[in-house]
Formats: C-alpha cells, sequence, structure tokens
C-alpha cells in the first residue's frame, strides 16, 4: 500500500507561524525585498519549522515563469563522450539549481523552425534555453522574435548579434607565448588533442 505524504505547508499556516500577513508571506516567499528583514526572517524560520516546498506548478502559475531553462543539443550523443561537455552540462545544472531554476535536457535534431523543438520552447514551457554549438541561425531568430531568452554555446557560425560564450583559444595561444617569449624561450611547441574535436 503506498503512503500518503504530509500534507504541504499552506500560506495561511505559515503567516499564523510566523504572525504575518498571507500577503507578506507571498512577497517574501516571492522574493520581494520590500519587506522588513525581521518579517522576512519570521517567514523564513516558519517555512523551515513547517517543511514547506514550493509547488513549481501553482508557482508557475502565478508568476508566468516555468523554473525550467532548457538545455538543447542538437542530436549529436557523442557530446557526452567528451568530458569538456559533461564538465559544462555540470555547471550549468549546478548555477540553475543554485538559483532555483532546473535544467531541461533535450537532445533531438533541430530540423526547422516549425518542428517539435520549436514549438515547445516557443510554447511557454521554459524561462529560456542553452544551445550547445547551435547553427540554425533561423531557429533562433524565430524564438528571439518570441522574446525568449536564448545563449549558444560556442561560437555562432554566421556574424549575428546572438549571445553567445566560448573560451578565446586564439587569446589564450598568444597570451601563453607572449608570456613564454618574455621568459627566455626560443622555439615553442605545441600539445593538443585531436584537432578536429
Amino acid at each position: 500500500m503506498a503512503s500518503k505524504s504530509a500534507p504541504r505547508a499552506t500560506y495561511a499556516e505559515i503567516a499564523k507561524t510566523a504572525g504575518v500577513s498571507e500577503a507578506t508571506v507571498s512577497r517574501v516567499l516571492n522574493g520581494d525585498e520590500n519587506v522588513h528583514p525581521d518579517r522576512t526572517k519570521a517567514v523564513n524560520a516558519a517555512v523551515k519549522k513547517l517543511g514547506y516546498k514550493k509547488h513549481r506548478a501553482a508557482s508557475a502559475l502565478a508568476s508566468g515563469r516555468t523554473g525550467l531553462i532548457a538545455v538543447v543539443i542538437d542530436d549529436d550523443l557523442s557530446i557526452f563522450a567528451d568530458p569538456f561537455w559533461a564538465t559544462v552540462t555540470s555547471g550549468i545544472s549546478r548555477v540553475l539549481m543554485e538559483n532555483e531554476l532546473q535544467t531541461l535536457l533535450m537532445v533531438t535534431p533541430l530540423e526547422s523552425v516549425d518542428g517539435p523543438v520549436a514549438h515547445y520552447l516557443m510554447g511557454g514551457e521554459v524561462d529560456g534555453a542553452i544551445f550547445f554549438q547551435l547553427h540554425k541561425d533561423a531557429l533562433i531568430k524565430r524564438l528571439r522574435k518570441q522574446n525568449l531568452p536564448i545563449v549558444i554555446t560556442g561560437t555562432p557560425h554566421s556574424r549575428s548579434d546572438f549571445p553567445f560564450v566560448d573560451t578565446d583559444s586564439f587569446g589564450g595561444a598568444h597570451a601563453a607565448t607572449k608570456h613564454l617569449f618574455s621568459r627566455g624561450c626560443k622555439q615553442v611547441g605545441i600539445i593538443t588533442g585531436d584537432i578536429d574535436t
């Protein structure tokens, strides 16, 4: 027989325990910084005491935000074999969780601007998207017209104004070489991994 979970604490119970109004509880739990620090402290103590957990669906309905960020990979499972991308994915998830957001991983072909991925992302299911090495500008342009916040990992192929995050390999190599020459090195060797990745 399945065990029943304890009922969720309500705003009314938190308010009663904290000695504040339900409106104050709502303001504190929704991050309003204009609440008096003593009241915020009382609400947070009541939340901890009662074991309150936010109901994600109710919160999304009230705020218009889902708390989900899509991490979209263009159907290339080999990306998971590369320790670099595993570290990037782990870092993204960790930072999102620290900010009370969740990762929605999507590994799928990004076939067209009218495909299922585009429709899902434009349907209000996520608050933003991070694309791994995306080279389909038409899809990004369409999503940006919908005001979906987007970041691309890796440098986009086109000279667009898409926000992206990448390492500056050229700048790093230049700085390292300059440093070695400044230390008296006359010949510099380079050891690399697979240059096709």
